[in-house]
């Protein structure tokens, strides 16, 4: 597993976006030289799981997390946003991560080669697509439809089933609105999700009957 085997001397890597305007932020951030225990750190203040997952699957949520940070701040994806998002601090993380990771996979195969092909794609994957991987609404509609043709008991099980990862991602914010979307229709009280919005996901839920109406109970 991923977490066992992290530990290894790294090739060159140029940062992608200005030092200087991290070092003007005073924000100390993860580097080419940053030690295992630091990357790991990192991983978890993001809530990126990796602990019992490839590294292919670290990836993905790498790329996806990236995604999702271009995404909240934006309501016009192009080339020009994206570009000014990569020189944002949390751009220069996710990629100081992205390196990381493929390293580690490059120091298990030795040679680009020897990796999987299935994993060879992502390790020559440098980008999200700023115009063509935004697609919150096809998976917002692909839960939608999921969970309007299920009874409010069975909910939760099919939601705590997705949310389980407890990681930030378009994904998971199609699926948090997605179950918003079907409680309010069903009428069903889903205050104490409100708390945190989309932080909601790093924990499960269940639904009760209470005086008569459903209500939403949050699980640690």
């Amino acid at each position: 597993m991923m977490e066992e085997i992290l530990g290894f001397n790294e090739p060159e890597y140029i940062l992608s976006s200005d030092e200087k305007e991290i070092i003007e932020n005073k924000q100390r951030g993860l580097t080419i030289h940053s030690k295992s225990d630091e990357v790991f750190a990192l991983f978890d203040e993001l809530h990126i799981p990796y602990i019992e997952k490839t590294i292919e699957e670290v990836l993905i949520f790498l790329f996806d997390r990236l995604l999702y940070e271009y995404m909240k701040n934006q309501s016009c994806y192009t080339k020009e946003t994206y570009n000014r998002f990569k020189s944002t601090f949390i751009y220069d993380q996710l990629q100081m991560l992205i390196y990381h990771t493929k390293s580690l996979m490059l120091w298990l195969y030795d040679d680009i080669e020897q990796i999987p092909r299935n994993c060879r794609s992502l390790y020559r994957k440098k980008e999200i697509s700023p115009v063509y991987e935004t697609n919150y609404l096809e998976k917002y509609e692909h839960y939608k439809l999921h969970m309007e043709i299920l009874p409010p008991e069975k909910l939760p099980r099919y939601f705590n089933q997705l949310v389980g990862l407890k990681h930030f991602s378009i994904r998971t914010k199609a699926v948090y609105h997605a179950l918003v979307e079907e409680l309010e229709i069903r009428d069903v009280n889903y205050d104490c999700m409100l708390y945190g919005k989309e932080r909601m996901l790093s924990y499960s839920i269940e639904i009760k009957l209470i005086n008569n109406k459903y209500k939403v109970i949050r699980q640690c």
